[in-house]
């Protein structure tokens, strides 16, 4: 250690070097300069050491850029993409992730794109290249959903961005009328329009002041659900909404592909059913729900549950599907009958703090007695009598 301070001190000019006569070997160097003065001269060399060992960087630097997206898409519906930069940019390419590539002007602030192939996940790439040649690259993750089927006029050119002129997207749409003439008694339960087309989807976005279906900024292309739509619940902003359409408001179905997802407010009418994504772990409606025909509750993760703590009413039937529980806890009154395709049907919450009451009865009318003994027998026949059939709570599970 001594030696190695020895070679520091002489690198900095700060010892003599010569051998001093009468000094013992390991002290025959001498500091040419005062204590305090060598700190603060060790202190600076140290401060250019590091300065010298950092990395100098060459070449231009990336451009700043900025891309405002929505993070789902309907299938066959226009996407737009925000497009800013704080830099000089000569260009902009997109690449859309379904193998198309559109190429932008430096000062373009927007890029749209319909997408008309499977619905999936599609990874959406942003590179900005600036005056210098410097690139900045974005990247994100777009979900496309199903959608309506593309018209007539886009078929027909390839499903390209370009679309055709007002002329020949009124003579499509009345060709497309023409041929639908004759389907207009189509079913609501099959999840089709008098057309037989797809209903129209509405996202949840939860971008907008409020947790209401009213306000438009919750809503993707910031639009109100109109009657007849299905309506999906994706991300986890703003996860607890409330129905604040009118009441009785008839809509198609509802989709849930996010977690824990609670809908509360006005009651509503579905025609269709109620859909609980693989992956997805609860969601519950404490809306009362009406039937408007055939209704389907598909649960699909063998561990999610899906609760209706509103009132079922209605005409028609209940069918219960996927490997999930569907909980019904009211006094409901559809009378269509109910079917369990898969599935888990509970009725009634079984946790409903009944042992709680008991054990407390018995407390107040055993005061004195040994309450451990008395609470054990009364939990025996009350797990007893929770094992016969009962009028009011019952749970029905179907394996396979």
């Amino acid at each position: 250690m001594r030696a190695r301070w020895d070679r520091i001190l002489k690198g900095l000019g700060l010892v003599s070097g010569k051998r001093r006569k009468g000094i013992r070997p390991h002290k025959r160097r001498t500091l040419t300069c005062e204590p305090l003065e060598c700190r603060q001269l060790l202190s600076v060399a140290a401060a250019a050491s590091a300065l010298a060992a950092r990395t100098t960087i060459t070449g231009p630097l990336a451009p700043d850029l900025a891309v405002a997206a929505s993070q789902a898409v309907t299938q066959n519906a226009t996407y737009t993409v925000g497009l800013s930069s704080t830099d000089q940019l000569s260009g902009w390419v997109i690449a859309w992730g379904d193998g198309s590539t559109q190429s932008l002007a430096g000062n373009a602030s927007s890029a749209t794109h319909s997408y008309t192939g499977t619905p999936a996940p599609y990874t959406v790439t942003a590179t900005a290249t600036d005056d210098a040649g410097a690139t900045g690259v974005a990247t994100f993750t777009l979900q496309v959903l199903p959608g309506p089927p593309a018209s007539p006029a886009t078929q027909a050119s390839g499903g390209q961005d370009a679309g055709a002129s007002a002329g020949s997207s009124a003579t499509a749409q009345g060709a497309q009328d023409a041929q639908s003439s004759n389907s207009a008694a189509a079913g609501a339960s099959s999840g089709t329009t008098a057309t037989g087309q797809s209903p129209p989807v509405a996202v949840w976005t939860g971008q907008g002041q409020d947790a209401n279906w009213g306000t438009a900024a919750n809503w993707q292309g910031d639009s109100v659900p109109q009657a007849g739509d299905s309506l999906v619940f994706s991300g986890n902003s703003q996860t607890a909404v409330d129905n604040n359409l009118t009441a009785g408001t008839t809509l198609n179905s509802l989709e849930f592909q996010s977690n824990n997802f609670s809908i509360s407010g006005n009651a509503l009418t579905l025609t269709n059913g109620i859909t609980v994504d693989s992956g997805v772990n609860s969601a519950s409606i404490s809306a009362n729900i009406g039937l408007g025909a055939s209704f389907t509750a598909d649960v699909a993760g063998a561990s999610a549950v899906l609760t209706l703590s509103g009132v079922v009413s209605g005409a028609n039937s209940l069918t219960v599907d996927g490997a999930g529980t569907l909980v019904l806890t009211q006094n409901n009154s559809y009378s269509g009958g109910t079917t369990i395709a898969t599935g888990t049907l509970q009725i009634g919450n079984l946790n409903d703090n009944r042992l709680a009451r008991h054990r407390q009865h018995r407390r107040q009318r055993h005061i004195g007695l040994r309450p451990r003994v008395l609470e054990k027998r009364h939990e025996r026949r009350l797990r007893q009598r929770e094992l016969r059939p009962s009028r009011e709570r019952f749970a029905v599970a179907v394996i396979g």
